[in-house]
């Protein structure tokens, strides 16, 4: 007797969460543009998670696309920080799934995917102070520069999330995601 048991990923929704997190590091590598702006990254970063969730609509989909495509990063050396670059991969992805679990429609809805990218943007608050701590900076510095780099984050974090919906309505109506 075959149980089905619905909470662990099947082959082919691991194979969609091991693209996303590859296409990841493949915009990071390919689109490394000094474009001077902080927070541009976020763009792709959001963009694939929030497509991994509407693709993927399980628990913790995007924080595991999220965790391999932070460990794809440090193998490759792209980011600053070296093993810190899982935790600045990391808190993005949870937001995402925690926003799945809190706003209905993320994916397919265009506010619901722009708050989530918002919300997830937001988290390179944290994270960058948490790595400038560790650094050794003092509390003022670390706090005006988290600031300004959470709001660029925000900004490109909405728009990245802003372009998922139209692309999973596509990838739905071809059948490729359920």
């Amino acid at each position: 007797m075959s149980e089905k048991r619905p909470k662990q990923f099947t082959l082919r929704e691991m194979l969609v969460l091991g693209f996303c997190a590859s296409f990841i590091v493949i915009a990071r590598m390919v689109f490394r543009l000094h474009l001077h702006i902080t927070g541009h990254v976020m763009f792709f970063t959001l963009f694939f998670l929030v497509i991994s969730k509407g693709a993927v609509p399980k628990p913790w989909s995007a924080t595991v696309v999220s965790f391999f495509a932070g460990v794809l990063l440090m193998f490759v050396g792209i980011g600053k920080g070296g093993p810190l670059v899982i935790i600045k991969m990391i808190f993005p992805g949870i937001l995402v799934d925690v926003c799945g679990f809190l706003i209905p429609g993320v994916g397919f809805g265009y506010l619901a995917s722009i708050a989530t990218g918002a919300i997830a943007g937001a988290s390179r608050f944290l994270s960058l102070a948490i790595v400038d701590r560790v650094m050794g900076m003092e509390w003022a510095i670390i706090l005006q520069h988290a600031a300004a780099g959470a709001f660029f984050n925000v900004l490109f974090g909405c728009l990245g999330a802003a372009m998922v919906p139209a692309v999973l309505r596509r990838l739905k109506s071809a059948g490729l995601v359920p």
